[in-house]
């Protein structure tokens, strides 16, 4: 059985439309089984390195969103504690123009408004 598989041919034939001599090649059959196999083993390898370098651009897509996000989130931050200092020497001009020396009982300055 194994040897009539390797004694098979397959006769291969391109015949021209417009007239012309047709060509013809004979191959084994496992001959022809490995190149088939191969053409598979190869695309299926060529779609996998696709397939990773379009899920790599995808990733690296994603971080430059986040990076962007984050830089949003860095610049709000930067404008809170930049109205968080002009807050503090707002309050220390009124404290100056009030000339409160001393903060009545209860208040604290620990940014909760005075209260505990």
């Amino acid at each position: 059985m194994v040897k009539a598989y390797f004694k098979r041919r397959v006769t291969l034939m391109v015949v021209p439309h417009e007239g012309g001599k047709p060509i013809h090649i004979r191959l084994p059959l496992p001959f022809l089984h490995v190149l088939l196999f191969l053409a598979v083993t190869l695309m299926g390898w060529a779609l996998s390195v696709v397939s990773k370098d379009l899920y790599d651009a995808e990733t690296i897509a994603r971080a430059h969103r986040m990076g962007e996000s984050v830089r949003e989130i860095q610049m709000e931050m930067k404008s809170n504690r930049d109205l968080l200092e002009r807050m503090q020497s707002l309050d220390g001009q009124l404290r100056q123009v009030l000339k409160l020396k001393k903060l009545p009982k209860g208040m604290t300055l620990d940014g909760m408004g005075g209260q505990r």
